[in-house]
């Protein structure tokens, strides 16, 4: 810094000398900025691709429907058999409608079976018969069962995990995509 009462006296008709002051570089601060987005993106890049990568793949309707089915055995017995024949019929309408693309979901059994007897299901004809025994169980038990208390019968849920096993086993086959049934 320059004082002015160290600069020569001036006459009254000098002029002083005009001082020049050169600006001081800021660019090194515009570097460290650069420098510093330039980490931050990377860390948020960093972070991105881990929790992209670390996700799991979704589990098969197969896994939900077998531990939904789990579940309501371990329940079979203090719930009223209306209520775990609902259950069981609407975990395994889910688990078709999500892996096979089946409709039974949205049907009525009667539904079900005007379009099971013109064959525009896309489950094999085992699973569809079994599917057809699980359907009269499960409206036998939902509909004819009056005492509220009485449980479900264990064949009901052995009925939902015949049909599972047998839309599996078709469905993991290699051949699937141009099977042709044994029963037709």
């Amino acid at each position: 810094m320059l004082i002015l009462s160290q600069l020569p006296e001036a006459g009254p008709d000098e002029l002083y000398d005009i001082i020049v002051v050169d600006p001081v570089s800021y660019g090194w601060i515009w570097w460290l900025l650069g420098l510093f987005l330039f980490f931050i993106l990377l860390v948020a890049l960093g972070i991105w691709l881990f929790l992209r990568l670390s996700k799991k793949p979704p589990l098969p309707p197969r896994h939900f429907a077998l531990t939904r089915l789990r579940e309501l055995e371990q329940r079979r017995q203090t719930e009223p058999a209306n209520r775990v024949a609902l259950d069981v019929s609407e975990t395994l309408k889910d688990y078709l409608h999500r892996q096979h693309q089946e409709s039974v979901r949205f049907e009525t059994t009667e539904e079900y079976l005007r379009r099971y007897s013109v064959d525009e299901s896309p489950l094999p004809s085992a699973a569809r018969v079994a599917l057809l025994d699980f359907l009269q169980q499960s409206e036998t038990v939902k509909f004819g069962t009056p005492d509220e208390r009485a449980e479900a019968p264990p064949g009901l849920i052995d009925s939902a995990l015949r049909v599972i096993q047998l839309s599996e086993t078709v469905s993991e086959s290699p051949s699937a995509a141009k099977r042709t049934d044994p029963f037709d």
